[in-house]
């Protein structure tokens, strides 16, 4: 039914304006009067079971979602008789075809690229989804620009309107919101010629391209082939760069196989610049329009006691290497940083190429030498209590970012050398322990210390890697659990959970047979209320991440290298459990800390910063002072192995109740 200004759903969300209307439903601005915030509101006009029952697959699937480009899902209700809603995000601002009509038809390049490229990230979250999720209707109206901001110069991109999305499972079922075609943004396959898959996706967004900096329209897919085919780019508007046509014209190929394969190949394309390995960057090296830039990871060496004189022997290579490649005509570019702290037991050199070219190239493992000063850093711990041991002195820690190599690549090669721990014996930490007599948990002792905090080779929110020094703390060794949250509202000092249920069980708090599960469905302030009750608080972000990695330096996941369901509770190509599981039922960390990768998401006390991390050094950050999303970190149950991985970092809006996050506490005494 349409809805009027003023009124009021489920006596919390007050009607102010429609935003837009469709053939699938009505899209509302709203007031949550409980938050005393704006929403929006979306209305299915589908009344049939099967499409209620699709509008409530596209709302728990979008409620899972956390990514700074995607609006957050935070409610989902039914009025009988009436219809079903969706409760999300309000977005501020103009779409991307409201502000090209504004601009005359077109808008400029650097603009729009920039738009894209965030448009990329949130596709490339969404197709690495378990199961992968299409959005199958990506066009200008779709794409909300939020006002500016110091992250988000041109404005924040938004992607909205999954009304057609379309999800994928790996044994082939999908689940498919209402279907539907946009004229000129869809690809032959969604027209009934194949069937669509996330490349339909980079189609779209090609398209999309193609309109934003042509000002106009391209044929209808189906129309391509025969009469209308598809102007090139430069001819509408010969100030578009040759790169940008070249990337339009691939993600736009009728066959599906000749597109982009990957969100993260169109972003490249388009400008994205090289992953910065040092800090500051060196040199800024544009994208091609394919293959995607690459880092390749050459076997390590060890050089133990080599004279420093033999890095000018390196460097005499390095330009004898310069010049051969300079008299065959390829660009050479080397970047040779050396730091010059590290463990001394164990010394080991990283070479990092980052390729480009239009040869097949086979890099060759480069070993240089050099004796760098080592150096410990300061134990600066606090006194813990009598019974604990004091902690060993910690050395700095440096990961190495990782890529694959493309089939083909003009080349730039950047070659990056460090000396770092081997990222798989942790520290001998002395045991310490206590329990907590507020809930009974009990705290791991973490040793003061300096680490690298962040990864070069992760998405943009996560880099760059920088140092970190903190004092010791304290750290609880599971999730808070129901039975332990339940305490606390005994005790009056707490509000329970949105939900009593998890995602297969109707019957989950408060059930004694889950009291030793994580809790779920509480909110960033419910999370904080429970630590400060405890006579704790919510960790950092630095704080977690060090805690999480146990003392490893460089390891992708708390443990090490590789990860199955032996491991950690996640989703792979198939599923580990299907749900949350009890506390601890995985193997422990270097540092005695359980489930810090999988099982539930876990809140942080920082602000999230979308653009990443702003500092190179620092000591017991507390990240930002503001901001509109809080971090939440470790991954849960239902996402695959990229979001466990320890760097790995998400803002959520700290009103969010979903069934995926829970916490723990620190103390820092």
């Amino acid at each position: 039914m349409p809805l009027n200004p003023g009124q009021i759903l489920k006596e919390r969300y007050r009607i102010v304006k429609a935003l837009a209307r469709g053939g699938f439903g009505t899209v509302y601005k709203a007031w949550d009067i409980i938050l005393n915030a704006p929403c929006a509101v979306k209305e299915s006009l589908n009344a049939t079971p099967d499409d209620q029952r699709q509008f409530l697959i596209e709302a728990q699937i979008l409620a899972r979602l956390r990514h700074p480009n995607l609006p957050r899902v935070s409610d989902f209700f039914d009025i009988p008789g009436a219809g079903q809603y969706l409760v999300m995000d309000y977005v501020e601002g103009d779409d991307l075809e409201e502000l090209r009509q504004q601009a005359g038809g077109r808008l400029p390049e650097a603009k729009v690229l920039d738009y894209v490229r965030q448009v990329c990230d949130a596709l490339g979250y969404l197709h690495r989804q378990r199961p992968a999720i299409i959005h199958r209707d990506i066009k200008p109206a779709n794409i909300k620009i939020a006002p500016p901001d110091e992250d988000y110069p041109h404005g924040r991109a938004m992607l909205v309107d999954f009304g057609i999305s379309k999800v994928m499972y790996s044994q082939g079922m999908t689940i498919t919101g209402a279907r539907g075609v946009t004229p000129g943004y869809s690809p032959i396959e969604q027209y009934g010629h194949g069937s669509t898959d996330t490349r339909s996706d980079i189609y779209a967004l090609g398209a999309t391209l193609y309109t934003l900096l042509t000002g106009q329209e391209p044929p209808e897919s189906p129309l391509r082939a025969g009469r209308d085919p598809l102007i090139p780019p430069r001819q509408l508007n010969p100030a578009i760069s040759a790169e940008v046509e070249a990337a339009i014209l691939k993600a736009m190929q009728m066959d599906a196989e000749r597109r982009f394969q990957a969100p993260i190949q169109l972003k490249q394309a388009v400008g994205e610049t090289s992953i910065n390995i040092t800090s500051p960057p060196i040199e800024t090296i544009h994208g091609l329009a394919t293959p995607p830039t690459q880092v390749v990871p050459v076997p390590r060496r060890a050089f133990p006691g080599l004279k420093l004189g033999f890095i000018g022997l390196g460097i005499m290579m390095l330009i004898g290497l310069v010049a051969t490649f300079t008299w065959l005509g390829v660009r050479l570019v080397i970047i040779v940083p050396l730091t010059k702290t590290a463990q001394a037991s164990d010394s080991t050199t990283e070479a990092v190429v980052v390729v480009r070219s239009t040869d097949t190239i086979t890099p060759t493992p480069f070993s240089g030498s050099s004796t760098p000063t080592i150096t410990q850093a300061p134990l600066a711990s606090p006194t813990p209590s009598p019974a604990l041991a004091t902690s060993t002195p910690t050395h700095t820690l440096t990961p190495t970012p990782t890529r694959r190599l493309p089939p083909t690549a003009t080349l730039t090669i950047v070659i990056y050398l460090t000396r770092t721990p081997s990222p798989t014996s942790p520290p001998v930490v002395p045991p310490g322990e206590t329990t907590s007599p507020m809930d009974g948990m009990v705290l791991i002792y973490i040793p003061a210390g300096t680490f690298r905090m962040g990864s070069n080779s992760g998405d943009v929110e996560e880099r760059y890697e920088h140092t970190v020094t903190l004092d010791a703390f304290w750290m609880d060794r599971t999730e808070v659990t129901n039975a332990m949250y339940a305490r606390c509202v005994a005790a009056g000092e707490c509000t329970r959970p949105s939900g009593t249920g998890s995602y297969t069980r109707t019957s989950y708090y408060g059930n004694p047979t889950y009291d030793n599960y994580p809790v779920l469905a509480v909110t960033w302030f419910q999370a904080s209320s429970y630590c400060t009750w405890a006579q704790r608080q919510l960790p950092t972000e630095a704080q977690w991440e060090y805690a999480a990695r146990g003392g490893l330096s460089g390891a992708t996941y708390p443990w090490g290298e590789g990860i199955d369901c032996s491991r950690a509770n996640y989703m792979p190509d198939r599923t580990c459990e299907g749900d949350t599981v009890a506390v601890g039922s995985y193997p422990a960390n270097g540092y005695g800390l359980y489930d810090v990768a999988g099982n539930v998401w876990e809140w942080v006390a920082d602000w999230f910063t979308p653009s990443g991390y702003s500092v190179d050094t620092v000591t017991n950050p507390t990240g930002a002072v503001s901001g509109e999303y809080r971090v939440i970190r470790g991954g849960t149950w239902d996402d695959d192995a990229s979001s466990l991985r320890v760097a790995n970092r998400y803002g959520v809006n700290p009103q969010n109740q979903n069934a995926s996050i829970g916490f723990r506490c620190a103390l820092s005494p």
